[in-house]
């Protein structure tokens, strides 16, 4: 199946970036012009009219991903907004994930897609036996209620919170291409709150697992994984780029930490799915 593009590297093409002619900011300035003067009205401080403004070009596509952004006194030029605006707005934009910054070089804007650490619940080989790397986009987040697995497992309602993603693995061409699987992952936001107010960007490529235990001290003791066949449902198949109803393998992952559940996920592989490795020793789990 196909994907829409290439998965993005965790790391930012710096040489990319570096390599580039420095470009026109002539498109950029008749978006942020148009932006700071519906915003004008609207009393928020300068430097969130700016942040808000370079936000939305980026989500839009006006600046791509690993684009050099023009510099602080760039903006300054083709914007109302003195330096000290300018630094709190793109000091606000790293923070939220959007983008990096690297002396000598620039800004760029961050990749959406960034490789897994370390995947537990799914992890796939090539021919010589070696892990393939996984990349994360995360699509939505969301409060969720009403009947479900997750329900009676998490007793969260209603604070339970979804994040959905789309996992790519990069194959060549030879092998299939880019191979693509979806997950739902269900957690107590008001128990994990980073879930909730991290941004979308910021979760990308994140080993949920591992920054429970950084940011919290837990500690996974049983995994349970349950497998069957269910049909693509329209999310599904619009996710995965395939047709509704085709079969897909599904697992449910249970997993519980020494305080009781701690998280429960939803994956739908397709049938071309290389071979899946599912090796859970608990007693290594507090390093993975």
């Amino acid at each position: 199946m196909g994907m829409s593009g290439p998965a993005k590297r965790d790391a930012p093409m710096w040489g990319d970036a570096r390599a580039k002619q420095k470009p026109g900011w002539d498109k950029l300035s008749r978006f942020l012009d148009t932006k700071l003067k519906q915003a004008g009205s609207e009393g928020l401080p300068k430097y969130r009219i700016l942040q808000n403004g370079l936000a939305e070009a980026i989500r839009t596509g006006v600046i791509g991903d690993n684009e050099l952004l023009p510099t602080e006194t760039d903006l300054t030029n083709i914007t109302p907004f003195s330096l000290g605006t300018v630094q709190r707005a793109l000091k606000n934009l790293v923070g939220a994930g959007l983008i990096v910054r690297k002396a000598g070089v620039g800004t760029i804007v961050a990749p959406w897609r960034r490789e897994l650490e370390n995947p537990l619940h799914t992890r796939f080989f090539d021919k010589d036996g070696n892990v393939l790397a996984v990349y994360t986009e995360v699509l939505s987040r969301r409060r969720v209620s009403g009947p479900g697995p997750w329900q009676d497992f998490l007793k969260s309602n209603p604070n339970t919170l979804v994040i959905k993603r789309r996992l790519i693995i990069e194959r060549a061409k030879e092998e299939g291409g880019d191979f693509c699987y979806y997950n739902h992952f269900y957690c107590d936001a008001s128990k994990f709150p980073v879930f909730k107010t991290a941004s979308k960007r910021e979760l990308n490529g994140v080993n949920f697992k591992r920054r429970m235990a950084e940011e919290f001290g837990l500690v996974i003791t049983r995994v349970s994984n349950h497998m069957s066949i269910h049909p693509a449902t329209t999310e599904i198949a619009t996710a995965l780029n395939i047709d509704v109803d085709t079969p897909l393998i599904r697992q449910r992952v249970y997993v519980y930490s020494m305080e009781g559940p701690l998280y429960y996920q939803d994956y739908w592989i397709p049938p071309e799915v290389p071979e899946i490795v599912i090796d859970t020793a608990l007693e290594n789990l507090a390093d993975v």
